[in-house]
């Protein structure tokens, strides 16, 4: 079989035995290891996902090759079991797979009491890259727009700037605890060096990692990749280093109505207001409670005594 990319891993999986030429670059094409190739063996495969421009190079250039159905393989995506049907010239129709579920954000996400709290305020939400971003999906539909990672909060200043107040008076940009880390820190300088006319309000989704892409640690968390301890960034610093006075840390699960109290004051003022939505991650706050508890333990046995005793652990005084 002659393979490229993806392909070649599929293929091994369904024909471990069988002689395959793998393919780094395909362009130029090394037309003469190919036909090496298949004049070696009694049956040579094109396996490839899509257009079927390998195996037309290779027929072009005289190579007699296989090749998959078109009319029926062309489109979707090559796995296994279509790797299995196009060597057994299986053409028939395949079985519709089953609905799936829509993506949503998980059972339990404190982001869906932040942005349910947003829409009961009919927010005009400016939001960020990541999986808060399902939040403007059913049955939420709370975010109204992004583009790319840390744009959050230019785009809700710019809405500011140009919207008729009262509209102007309803955005508020909301971008992850990560996010923000990455990408956002120019954005909170730009709220202070050109404050809209209204203010502005930046939410800030705290859940103690980076969800969307396998709960990798960043500044945010105080932790490293290994687990060990390190410095931790204070986003509600970083808001009142800049000049911002309206900074707020609010559990959006646990203290729901203050969140929104909360929110609904910044909307109001013509002020600048970081409000720092934090709750843990429901995937990670069992993993982040037991760091926080192995590190307390550590933090209480590096600790001296506080009595007269010479720490030896007996009852000896000094």
């Amino acid at each position: 079989m002659i393979v490229a990319g993806i392909s070649y891993h599929h293929v091994r999986e369904v024909a471990p035995e069988a002689s395959v030429l793998k393919l780094a670059m395909t362009h130029p094409l090394p037309m003469q290891t190919i036909k090496d190739f298949a004049a070696s063996v009694q049956r040579c495969v094109v396996i490839e996902e899509n257009d079927p421009w390998l195996a037309n190079a290779c027929r072009a250039a005289g190579i007699n090759v296989e090749a998959k159905d078109d009319a029926l393989f062309r489109f979707g995506e090559l796995n296994p079991d279509r790797v299995r049907r196009i060597l057994a010239h299986d053409s028939s129709a395949e079985p519709v797979p089953p609905r799936g579920k829509p993506p949503g954000l998980c059972t339990g996400c404190p982001h869906n009491a932040s942005f349910t709290v947003m829409k009961e305020l009919d927010c005009i939400v400016s939001g960020d890259i990541g999986c808060y971003t399902l939040a403007a999906l059913p049955p939420l539909s709370a975010m109204d727009l992004m583009i790319d990672m840390g744009a959050a909060i230019g785009m809700g200043l710019g809405l500011r700037h140009v919207l008729p107040r009262a509209q102007a008076k309803r955005v508020v940009s909301v971008i992850g605890d990560s996010t923000f880390l990455h990408s956002g820190l120019t954005g909170l300088l730009e709220m202070t060096y050109n404050t809209p006319d209204s203010g502005h309000v930046l939410v800030i989704l705290d859940n103690g990692t980076t969800a969307m892409t396998g709960q990798q640690e960043h500044p945010g968390t105080g932790r490293l990749l290994d687990g060990t301890g390190t410095s931790k960034v204070s986003y509600e610093a970083l808001a009142r280093a800049t000049g911002i006075k309206n900074v707020f840390t609010v559990n959006p699960v646990r203290e729901r109505e203050l969140f929104k109290d909360t929110l609904a004051q910044a909307l109001n003022k013509d002020e600048l207001t970081v409000i720092i939505a934090r709750s843990p991650c429901i995937l990670a706050a069992a993993r982040i409670a037991a760091w926080e508890k192995e590190q307390k333990a550590i933090a209480d046995k590096a600790t001296p005594a506080t009595d007269e005793s010479c720490g030896c652990g007996c009852s000896c005084q000094s």
